[in-house]
């Protein structure tokens, strides 16, 4: 994914959230400096999916796929695979609960 992309998702991530507009090198700029970012930080994407009421489905583990859904508007859904490891399930579900919530905050691509 490129450095554009991960902006335009932090972007509408925020957006869904309700964070200022500030992106500032690889996460948004907070007070005391923190940098929220659920592409990378399970915590804001814990934070995030219960703001957003984003719901994860984990699929049986021969498929090694998981989905984020919206849960509250059903609208936005986003499927990613895993390589089944405890690591990699982490990475897929903040990839595609952030996917979920740029989708609400009006981004329009895909990954």
């Amino acid at each position: 994914m490129t450095p554009d992309k991960k902006r335009a998702i932090l972007e509408a991530t925020a957006r869904a959230c309700g964070l200022p507009k500030h992106v500032d090198g690889m996460g948004f700029e907070q007070p005391h400096h923190y940098k929220w970012n659920p592409i990378y930080n399970s915590a804001d994407t814990a934070n995030m999916c219960a703001k957003l009421d984003i719901d994860t489905y984990w699929f049986p583990k021969k498929n090694l796929v998981l989905c984020c859904r919206d849960g509250a508007r059903t609208r936005y859904q986003h499927d990613e695979k895993h390589d089944g490891t405890p690591e990699g399930k982490e990475a897929a579900w903040r990839l595609a609960a952030s996917m979920v919530a740029a989708k609400v905050g009006g981004y329009t691509d895909d990954i």
